[in-house]
């Protein structure tokens, strides 16, 4: 269950850096029954709230490169989740 856990945590914090989605679009998204468990999870993880870890980027534009190297165009995702919606 931890495995899955930061499986989705991640995603999430890739979700928050790379997109404009709202935090509560990103826990439903991720697989998070409430946008409460989501975001005390996400503190216990990364040591910073959901909304602090993505106000670290908003000063300057994001990141527009995916960690890979490959360019992003607008509204493109790095990732994707597809075992979010049937792992809880």
């Amino acid at each position: 269950a931890a495995f899955y856990l930061d499986l989705r945590l991640e995603a999430a914090r890739d979700h928050l850096f790379y997109s404009a989605h709202s935090i509560s679009h990103i826990a439903e998204v991720c697989g998070f029954q409430s946008n409460s468990h989501f975001c005390r999870a996400f503190r216990a993880r990364f040591g910073d709230s959901a909304t602090a870890y993505r106000r670290k980027f908003e000063s300057g534009e994001r990141m527009k490169f995916h960690p890979a190297g490959m360019r992003l165009t607008a509204g493109e995702r790095p990732l994707s989740v597809p075992f979010a919606a049937t792992v809880r």
